[in-house]
């Protein structure tokens, strides 16, 4: 049944925090969800296979592709900046180390190395169940080929048993990849799938999920922009900030 109208708004802002700043494709260990649903089958990160151009919001151009047993989409965009690969791959790490979503109401850290970091997150999300997950954060160099990764699944085998206070989201992937653009700055790729668990109807999570990938982008964007604001250009000017991440000229939209 879907919520009274009064409700509506607050329930499509409920499941857009949810599904907040979730940051590598690591194996899952169980075939199915807690709740005894069979699990999603993800094509691999790196395929390309799938991908159809979606919508341009805020001048990012975002791509999504279905996922075989899901109601839900994976989305992901490629946008550019003008710093080093290895100055984005540090403001990328910080800022899924830093970061918090909106919602959370507990958060532990099980395991913190300088390449990888297990959280276990609690959310109170209004209107909707609390949700709960443990999350796997993994860094990934390719140094002589200055291509780099932050990967994010989750690993909830890793973390605290399964509680009746929470409705635990069965699977979230996706990766932040860096590397060279022909500009001598940087290409970043985002993308990000999630199974936020429950009996939220398909079409709230959709747009949620849309608006949240275009948020965190601009979110790390906009840390970069104030590294990038700093550097002074030849002549003594700054650099001028871009509001516009993706080049939405046909051929890299295509090649996204």
């Amino acid at each position: 049944m879907l919520p009274p109208l009064a409700n509506f708004h607050r329930e499509k802002l409920a499941v857009l925090l949810l599904l907040g700043p979730l940051y590598v494709s690591v194996s899952i260990q169980s075939s199915r969800c807690a709740h005894g649903e069979p699990l999603p089958v993800l094509a691999a990160v790196d395929s390309p296979a799938g991908w159809t151009p979606y919508k341009v919001q805020n001048c990012i151009a975002v791509q999504r592709r279905s996922v075989q047993g899901s109601r839900f989409f994976e989305y992901r965009a490629v946008v550019f900046a003008p710093l080093s690969p290895e100055t984005i791959l540090e403001q990328t790490w910080r800022h899924m180390t830093e970061g918090r979503p909106p919602l959370l109401k507990k958060r532990q850290v099980l395991k913190q190395d300088p390449d990888e970091i297990i959280l276990y997150d609690q959310l109170k999300t209004p209107v909707v169940s609390d949700r709960d997950y443990t999350l796997m954060v993994r860094k990934q160099t390719d140094a002589s080929r200055r291509r780099y990764q932050v990967t994010f699944a989750t690993a909830n085998e890793l973390g605290p048993p399964l509680t009746p206070a929470h409705v635990r989201i069965p699977v979230i992937r996706g990766r932040w990849a860096v590397e060279p653009d022909e500009q001598g700055g940087s290409r970043l790729s985002y993308q990000s799938f999630v199974e936020p668990g429950g009996s939220l109807p398909s079409f709230l999570v959709h747009g949620a999920q849309l608006n949240q990938l275009v948020h965190d982008i601009e979110e790390l964007m906009g840390r970069v922009e104030q590294i990038a604001e700093a550097k002074e250009q030849p002549g003594g000017g700054k650099r001028q900030p871009s509001r516009c991440y993706s080049r939405l000229d046909s051929a890299v939209t295509q090649s996204m």
